[in-house]
């Protein structure tokens, strides 16, 4: 059970990119996802890219809270973690398919979450070692 909470979730928005990328074609990530009609008359149009951004966007905030752990498993999400920003980035650069706005944003999203990860890690394991105004522990 420990280490599923070390898979790195944005992978899942990854895979879906891939998914509809492969499947579809990139095209697909303006196709309409969502169309909301507001009470002021305004139309909110989601499309599918919209809705594969809010998915990382998620990810980022469930990634966040799983840095508050301490102990093993958050050493091994770190790794893994920066693994996902390396096959995102890779894929970024060969891959024709992920030469897109969306993509890239995405692998911000993945760098964001390596970057909080681990200073979030840092403080919480700053507070986890109680040091004595003399230096001591």
């Amino acid at each position: 059970m420990r280490l599923l909470l070390a898979f790195p979730l944005m992978l899942i928005p990854l895979v879906v990119y891939g998914f509809v990328a492969t499947g579809t074609g990139v095209a697909a990530f303006d196709q309409t996802w969502l169309s909301l009609s507001m009470i002021s008359g305004a139309q909110v149009v989601l499309s599918v890219g919209d809705a594969v951004l809010g998915l990382g966007i998620a990810m980022l905030f469930l990634e966040v809270v799983k840095a508050t752990r301490i102990g093993f498993a958050p050493i091994a999400d770190h790794v893994l973690s920066v693994l996902t920003v390396i096959v995102f980035v890779v894929l970024f650069i060969v891959w024709q398919p992920a030469g897109t706005g969306l993509f890239a944003l995405l692998s911000l999203i993945a760098l964001v979450d390596v970057l909080a990860g681990l200073w979030i890690s840092l403080n919480v394991a700053r507070r986890d070692v109680a040091i004595a105004p003399g230096g001591t522990f």
